[in-house]
Formats: structure tokens, sequence, C-alpha cells
């Protein structure tokens, strides 16, 4: 946990979820951050069938590092915010010195907001 703490602390973009602290709590460190209402991509997605845009996230793969927007993005940051949300909270570690790359993306560390924006978490990995 010391360690996902300390890179944890250091990532401050809108698509990463904050880090609160790391309290102890009967002894045991805790990590801390916001909750998230909606909980999870995979039980947001289950819950609302027609919300279903976070699977098309590995079609954004090849764009993230691009230095001009292809057209299929811009269509995509219009119809589906929350993919572009993934890839900017994805992008922002990615470009840090030294770099920070999550290790383990997945639609349970993508935690859905009460107003629908996506927060990466979980760097446990990094």
């Amino acid at each position: 946990l010391l360690h996902e703490a300390g890179i944890w602390r250091k990532l401050d973009h809108p698509n990463i979820i904050p880090f609160l602290g790391l309290p102890s709590i009967d002894g045991l460190p805790h990590l801390m951050s916001p909750l998230m209402q909606n909980g999870g991509a995979d039980d947001f997605v289950k819950k609302n069938p027609n919300a279903n845009r976070l699977r098309l996230v590995s079609m954004l793969h090849p764009f993230i590092f691009c230095t001009t927007t292809p057209p299929y993005i811009k269509f995509v940051a219009q119809t589906k915010p929350q993919l572009v949300q993934v890839a900017q909270g994805l992008n922002y570690p990615h470009t840090r010195d030294p770099p920070v790359i999550h290790g383990d993306l997945k639609a349970n560390n993508i935690l859905v907001s009460e107003d629908g924006s996506a927060c990466i978490s979980d760097f446990g990995l990094s």
C-alpha cells in the first residue's frame, strides 16, 4: 500500500480518482479516496445498458499518443465521453517523468462518478 500511495499521491488529473490519504484504522493502513457513487465501470454498464461506452477502450489505444486528433477520436469525444476520459486519464501518468504505467487497467478499476465521469483507480501494480 505504501508503494501505491507514493505513486498515486503524485497524480493530479480529473480522470484519476483523487488520493485523500493513508489513514491507519485499527493499526492497518487504508487508501482513502472519494466515494464514487456508481462504482466500477463493469457494474455501471450492467446497471445502465445504454451506457455501454467503455467496451471500446481498446480501440483508443493506437491514438493515445498522437499529436493530432484523428477524426475517429473527434467522433468518440462527441458520442462517448467516458472513453475519452479514460484515455486522458491514462495519457497523463504515461507522460510524467518518469512515466507511470498503470499495469492493471480493467473495468472495475475505472470508477464512475455521480455525474457519469470516468476516473482511473488502483495504482497497486504501477
